[in-house]
């Protein structure tokens, strides 16, 4: 990750005198590792266990995708029409509208800041640097033993983030595409507003569901 940051500064100040980057056999491993990572977990599209998942991958793409060198090395391994079409089946799914288009991840309501359960743990990461607005992990009342459990409301929640990375990703008008007129995204030369074509898959029942029906301890 270092590596990448220091070739985009030096690419902004001396481009013709860098010499192209050699990839080697362990980073063609790690590319293609991730990419069927993401695949395999973006098929379960109808386990919302896999939510946290796709949104820590997700964050990571959206970060790259801002870098010559992740665009260059990155952008075509990831499955770009199969996440246009779970966009849009969140879209569809979602009980209120997501805010798609603020300047960074959308704040509560209330307006103070209830991180999902997967920001504390990429919180410090290099590529999150710039994702987590000021102020994010700045709430004193959430104890820690609060900080990873989840409410019947934080699937909402992290469905309208992963839609907020990817707007914000299709924004920068690469593979990605959104149409704010018909409200979907798509990719390059598809229409991606259709079912998706498998059942969805729906594994191990959710931590909040679990813990709805477990009796309380006497």
């Amino acid at each position: 990750m270092n590596a990448v940051l220091k070739s985009q500064q030096a690419d902004d100040t001396m481009m013709d005198e860098l010499p192209d980057p050699v990839l080697t056999d362990a980073f063609k491993t790690a590319v293609g590792f991730a990419a069927r990572t993401y695949e395999i977990v973006i098929a379960r599209w109808g386990d919302k266990n896999t939510l946290p998942c796709l949104h820590t991958l997700l964050v990571f793409y959206w970060f790259m995708m801002d870098f010559d060198v992740g665009r260059q090395y990155l952008e075509d391994s990831l499955p770009w029409e199969q996440t246009a079409l779970l966009l849009n089946y969140l879209l569809r799914t979602s009980e209120f509208t997501p805010r798609l288009d603020t300047p960074e991840i959308p704040w509560p309501e209330g307006g103070k800041a209830h991180p999902l359960p997967e920001d504390y743990a990429m919180r410090g990461l290099i590529y999150t640097g710039t994702y987590f607005p000021k102020k994010w992990f700045d709430n004193t009342a959430i104890d820690d033993d609060e900080k990873y459990f989840e409410p019947a409301s934080t699937v909402g929640k992290r469905c309208e983030r992963i839609l907020w990375l990817g707007h914000s990703i299709a924004m920068k008008k690469r593979q990605l595409h959104w149409d704010k007129h018909a409200r979907q995204f798509s990719t390059k030369g598809g229409n991606h507003n259709d079912e998706l074509e498998d059942e969805p898959v729906e594994l191990a029942a959710s931590v909040t569901d679990v813990a709805s029906t477990e009796p309380a301890n006497p």
